[in-house]
């Protein structure tokens, strides 16, 4: 059986590394793990998919636990992406905890990012965990939180008790 961790890192595309950072430090609370550096040549056109010639710039952003891989491309250089319309869902997310939900909050668009939601409870108003989505200023999107994933899924399981998994349940629903 192959054994998985995941949370080590979640990679996404900005247009600007700088910017990117800078939000993600300055919002999020995260701590530079790696400097920029340049990735080129046969490795970057195998990792990335080409084209020959391929220039990114990557950087690590590390949190309390995990980090992100912001990657910037240089050569070709890739447009920034278009803004989801709202409400347009925030999928894909990556899932982040926070310490001040409400700071947090009131930092993202004069960080350039954009609100996505209000804050709101998270699957009981009396759970005392808070959350709201915003994308970053390249539009990936973002759900940040006041708890973490173990305290996310206790709520669920507490509250909605038929996404509990067990054996019999899990082969129940693979099934179906």
């Amino acid at each position: 059986m192959i054994r998985t961790d995941f949370h080590t890192h979640v990679g996404v595309r900005v247009a600007d590394l700088r910017r990117a950072a800078s939000f993600y430090i300055d919002v999020l609370g995260g701590r530079m793990l790696t400097l920029p550096f340049e990735v080129t040549g046969p490795r970057a056109e195998h990792i990335y998919g080409g084209p020959p010639g391929v220039r990114v710039f990557a950087c690590h952003v590390q949190f309390e636990t995990g980090a992100i891989e912001l990657c910037e491309f240089v050569e070709p250089r890739v447009p920034e992406r278009q803004r989801r319309p709202s409400p347009g869902g925030p999928f894909p997310h990556v899932g982040l905890r926070v310490s001040d939900v409400v700071a947090a909050h009131a930092r993202v668009e004069p960080a350039g990012g954009r609100l996505l939601s209000e804050i709101v409870w998270s699957v009981d108003e009396n759970s005392g965990r808070s959350i709201f989505f915003c994308e970053d200023p390249d539009g990936n999107a973002l759900e940040v939180s006041s708890g973490n994933l173990d305290s996310s899924v206790s709520l669920i399981h507490a509250h909605i008790p038929s996404a509990v998994p067990s054996p019999e349940r899990i082969a129940q629903w693979l099934v179906r």
